[in-house]
């Protein structure tokens, strides 16, 4: 038998037997709780000021979700310092937490089902995790850790950093790429901040030392974030734990908010070729974008309007042209910084059926302006609209989003019943009407990806 236990020591050795908290939390009591009964959650605010809501539900046994926001983002930094930002949530996780590097992390953590990851985005920071019930306290705990002991690792950022820089050099010469980065980088007129393939110059502008301080900085003050936890768990039993490790979050009072740095979309219509690619194949993208009024109806009936467009896209493309795929056509409103929607429609094909293409798609633009859609569509994307909700209404991810919606844009919950009536009432007429607000057919931007030219050979 003596083989056997070396085995297991020479393994536990690498295990630190250091608990996951070098100090434990102060907790904070629930100072404020309200019950939504209709729709059976809870909101509930600790003495630190962090807002928690919390929905248990019985749609699968071994799931909790959990996600939180606050506002500010990598908008409250300098445009010399946005890769920084950008990056900083990344190296973070990649340096593991506490007393611990990633790969202890990791050996601490086999066999638990936790997982917990901090992000920076434009407009805002926090976390998304999920777990097992039996693990809640570990993904609390390593939430803590992120706001009270981020860890700085010189060697897991050198070996990030270079990791990407390796992975990216080939990429900057592949067609699809460039095609992409053209497309960003003139929808953003050419915005410092936005970065779809870094450069060599924005790699060196990443600073170990920013790094951490935008980190910290982003995640020093819980009192205005919103927590948002789905699945598993019973409210009572879950409330002294969250009063440990949530209420027990650093706070400071702070006042923040974001700043809008939202790119410019360019004016009229900018239409680019980009000649790079080594098959005689095409990429098209097609990109709209203008203000949008953040009504409730005028969501839905977008969402109705992007999905009939798609169908009838699909249609019309295919009938004129083989050899056309990967036909997309979506769009979606975002309310803040400023309320606007960005739709995109892209697809594959042959060089020569481009033109042609594109004014299909025009086409189907100002049909649906002119005509609204038939009835047979209308009902068709009704009909699918409500079947998905059915089945997404029995998902916690679902109520996590919708949860987020309402607590971050003031967008209403609605039953079953009542999302089924509402989308149910949208007119052809409605639908038309929303067109014309939104479906522009004069300002667009479209890029190309077309075949390199071939190096010339019958010269005399």
């Amino acid at each position: 038998g003596s083989i056997k236990e070396k085995k297991i020591e020479a393994y536990s050795e690498n295990v630190s037997d250091a608990p996951l908290l070098s100090s434990e939390p102060s907790p904070m009591p629930v100072v404020k709780r309200t019950e939504n009964t209709v729709f059976g959650f809870t909101e509930l605010t600790f003495g630190n000021g962090v807002r928690m809501i919390l929905k248990p539900t019985d749609f699968k046994n071994d799931q909790i979700l959990i996600s939180a926001t606050s506002p500010g983002g990598t908008s409250l930094y300098p445009d010399t310092d946005i890769m920084s930002a950008m990056l900083a949530s990344t190296i973070i996780t990649q340096s593991g937490a506490g007393s611990f590097d990633n790969v202890g992390l990791q050996k601490k953590l086999s066999g638990n089902t936790a997982k917990l990851t901090p992000f920076i985005n434009e407009l805002r920071e926090g976390v998304n995790g999920s777990c097992s019930p039996k693990d809640l306290e570990t993904m609390l705990q390593l939430n803590y850790l992120y706001f009270t002991q981020a860890r700085r690792d010189e060697t897991a950022f050198n070996a990030y950093i270079s990791r990407m820089r390796n992975m990216i050099k080939p990429l900057r010469a592949n067609p699809q790429i460039i095609f992409s980065d053209t497309l960003s980088k003139i929808v953003t007129m050419n915005s410092p901040r936005e970065i779809a393939i870094p450069t060599e110059a924005q790699f060196d502008q990443v600073n170990l030392d920013r790094i951490m301080d935008i980190f910290r900085d982003r995640f020093a003050d819980a009192g205005d974030f919103t927590y948002i936890m789905v699945g598993n768990f019973k409210t009572e039993e879950v409330i002294p734990l969250l009063e440990k490790y949530i209420g027990g979050l650093p706070s400071a009072g702070r006042k923040e908010t974001w700043k809008d740095v939202n790119p410019e979309f360019p004016d009229g219509k900018i239409i680019v070729d980009v000649p790079k690619n080594s098959e005689p194949q095409s990429m098209v993208a097609m990109v709209w974008n203008g203000d949008f009024k953040w009504k409730e109806k005028n969501r839905q009936g977008f969402t109705i309007l992007m999905n009939i467009l798609s169908i009838k896209l699909r249609e019309s493309m295919r009938e004129e042209q083989s050899g056309v795929y990967g036909i997309s056509f979506n769009g979606t409103p975002v309310k803040y910084p400023e309320p606007e929607y960005t739709i995109t429609s892209t697809w594959g094909c042959n060089p020569d059926s481009i033109a042609k293409l594109s004014q299909t798609v025009l086409d189907e633009m100002v049909k649906i302006k002119k005509n609204g859609p038939s009835s047979e569509d209308l009902n068709k994307v009704k009909e699918t609209l409500i079947r998905e909700r059915e089945t997404r209404l029995k998902e916690n991810n679902f109520w996590i989003s919708s949860l987020q919606s309402l607590y971050m844009n003031g967008d209403r919950l609605l039953s079953l019943d009542e999302y089924r009536s509402f989308v149910n009432s949208f007119t052809s007429m409605d639908i038309k009407k929303i067109a014309g607000k939104y479906l522009d057919t004069d300002n667009y931007v479209k890029v190309a990806l077309t075949p390199a030219p071939k190096p010339e050979t019958n010269r005399p």
